[in-house]
């Protein structure tokens, strides 16, 4: 079963104009690392709500428990401003070493 990481990475890769990282240190994280997206405002809420479908979709494998547990978690984002785009991440979603990448400028 894919984690969240992994969804929100292969959603970002789906959409052409949002990158993942896997290492952002945002306000007061005091350098620790969390998940992040890195689009438009529009653009990373695309990919959110694709990760919401695909955990919909893939509900009837996992309690509906879990699926609310996640979309509780998508949704408790923080964002900071990167110039023309946003950074939209999660404190409490953890760098997972497990998430690969491909060459797509997403470090």
């Amino acid at each position: 079963m894919p984690t969240l990481q992994e969804r929100l990475l292969h959603a970002c890769i789906d959409a052409d104009d949002v990158t993942f990282h896997d290492d952002y240190s945002g306000r007061s994280m005091y350098g620790r690392s969390c998940v992040g997206i890195v689009g438009s405002r529009r653009d990373c809420m695309k990919v959110i709500s694709a990760v919401m479908q695909d955990i919909a979709a893939a509900n009837g494998a996992h309690g509906v428990l879990q699926v609310g547990e996640w979309f509780d978690t998508l949704l408790d984002f923080d964002m900071d401003n990167m110039g023309r785009d946003m950074i939209l991440y999660w404190p409490n979603l953890a760098t997972e070493t497990t998430v690969e990448h491909d060459d797509k400028d997403s470090y």
